[in-house]
């Protein structure tokens, strides 16, 4: 089940970012798993976007796939926070 999924990946030691893939062809990029919540028994994710005090509510239902990032992309980010 890809709810399953994505609360494995917001919970692996150590977090690896990933992206998800919305049908309507958004993307959205997950670099911390305090800024995702999956609810047990819910289908809909709250994402936090602090920089552009953004949120996005995502329907798990119309995720298309999800994919880890880089580890180019996380140590980079890495080195930009700390």
């Amino acid at each position: 089940m890809l709810a399953e999924t994505i609360r494995d990946l917001l919970k692996a030691t150590p977090f690896r970012s990933f992206r998800i893939h919305m049908s309507d062809g958004e993307v959205h990029e997950i670099r911390h798993p305090e800024l995702a919540f999956l609810p047990p028994k819910s289908t809909v994710m709250h994402v936090w976007y602090p920089d552009t005090r953004r949120n996005a509510f995502l329907h798990i239902r119309l995720v298309t796939s999800v994919e880890p990032m880089s580890n180019d992309a996380d140590d980079a980010d890495e080195r930009r926070v700390g």
